[in-house]
């Protein structure tokens, strides 16, 4: 209702929405070690559009659509290198932290394939790390340049704007994972209504009961030391932590339905016995459960996510699954389009030379034939030579044409000939 009332897609709000609400949890709070150890609430989402045509308006009714605490942070990610820096710098060899949530807009996916194609670029690891909610940050010679920010302290979201026919970077990168890692959206809307719904209003989502998310607000904080019921002075506390590891007893694991669980487990059942893996769709669990987990938090609850949230999610996996398949269509045939183009241009090109070495041919004959004295045809052509042979009687035909050369039959003990002979 809200999207149609801003006459933006739905479905592509509604990735919005999804980002901007697992913006403001807590990186603390986990989907549980079902398969290996705990795993992260981090989000990317595509919008797939045309240029200019909905990516933009899509984000910022999302923003209208819900009203968080704290506000989401939006920033760019400029490099692999760069993405570190979003939250914490190092100054005097010591680590600042800043904020521990990040939501990353890039309005155009070639701003993100011009950073990815850059030499010995580290933004496509960097992401696919990120999404699993591991270490960020690079390894240096000195610590007072490193700027560790590890697993479950920090959350990101990100929201990329596609093109349906430039989107390889993230297609191309499918080996690595980051194709799979990303819910793809469509701005498009085919059953609009011809008039705009009324406003529904905003959803105001509370602040997260338990644990710590900082956007825009600074990671250190004062904090006062009492002797003897009075402040005797004030130290600085890092209430963040990024450069530390987390603690169990700090993660709040959400519960999950059984259904999903048992999907989880056959899964990858079959993986482990060596079974095939299913391509595109590696992380296709994994992405509905943070789907489902956003679900739940717009439906207002912190504690599980329930059947009805795992279902609903389904849906929108469907959609995702759909709108990257007809991506793919696009590539590959603006690809195959391509393709056409160069053979045809390459086709025309090898015959524009081949016409330009035959005339050059044809006049070389031509030049040689009005040098001979008169002769026969047949000694005509051993005087040429022998790769040239076969234009001799058009080059001739020309020659008679202009009046440069004449043809006379004769015949020679029985034999019948023509003479050439040149008339200049």
């Amino acid at each position: 209702m809200f999207a149609r009332s801003r006459r933006v897609g739905p479905w592509s709000m509604l990735g919005a929405v999804l980002a901007r609400v697992l913006a403001v949890v807590p990186p603390s709070v986990v989907l549980p070690p079902t398969i290996g150890s705990h795993a992260s609430l981090n989000f990317f989402v595509a919008l797939v559009a045309a240029s200019g045509d909905g990516k933009g308006s899509s984000e910022s009714a999302a923003a209208d659509a819900i009203d968080t605490t704290p506000d989401v942070y939006v920033a760019t990610p400029g490099s692999g290198e760069g993405i570190p820096k979003q939250y914490a710098y190092k100054a005097s060899g010591k680590q600042v932290n800043l904020r521990n949530s990040v939501m990353f807009s890039v309005a155009e996916i070639d701003t993100l394939a011009a950073l990815g194609n850059r030499s010995n670029s580290t933004l496509m690891p960097e992401l696919r790390k990120a999404w699993m909610g591991e270490r960020l940050g690079f390894g240096y010679a000195t610590a007072d340049k490193a700027v560790p920010i590890l697993n479950h302290r920090y959350r990101m979201t990100m929201v990329v704007g596609v093109q349906p026919g430039r989107s390889r970077a993230l297609l191309e990168d499918s080996d690595g994972g980051t194709t799979q890692r990303f819910l793809w959206m469509p701005t498009t809307d085919p059953d609009a209504p011809d008039e705009a719904p009324d406003d529904p209003g905003t959803l105001a989502l509370h602040r997260w009961p338990r644990g710590v998310v900082a956007t825009h607000e600074s990671a250190s904080s004062a904090q006062p030391v009492l002797e003897g019921g009075e402040v005797t002075h004030l130290i600085e506390v890092d209430v963040l932590g990024l450069q530390h590891p987390v603690k169990h007893s700090e993660l709040q694991a959400l519960q999950l339905p059984s259904v999903a669980v048992d999907l989880i487990h056959s899964t990858h059942l079959v993986k482990l016995r060596g079974g095939a893996r299913d391509g595109l769709d590696g992380h296709a669990i994994l992405a509905r459960l943070k789907v489902a987990a956003a679900l739940m938090v717009l439906d207002g609850r912190t504690d599980a996510v329930n059947e009805s949230d795992w279902d609903l999610a389904g849906m929108v996996m469907t959609v995702s699954d759909r709108t990257r398949a007809q991506v793919q269509k696009d590539v590959a045939f603006k690809a195959a389009q391509l393709n056409r183009h160069r053979g045809q241009t390459e086709g025309e090109r090898e015959l524009v030379k081949a016409e330009v070495v035959d005339t050059a041919r044809f006049k070389r004959v031509a030049g040689n034939l009005r040098k001979t004295s008169p002769m026969t045809m047949n000694q005509l052509k051993k005087r040429v030579a022998q790769r040239d042979r076969e234009l001799v009687e058009d080059a001739l035909g020309a020659l008679v044409d202009l009046g440069d050369v004449e043809l006379e039959d004769f015949e020679y003990k029985g034999t019948k000939g023509v003479r050439v002979s040149w008339t200049g």
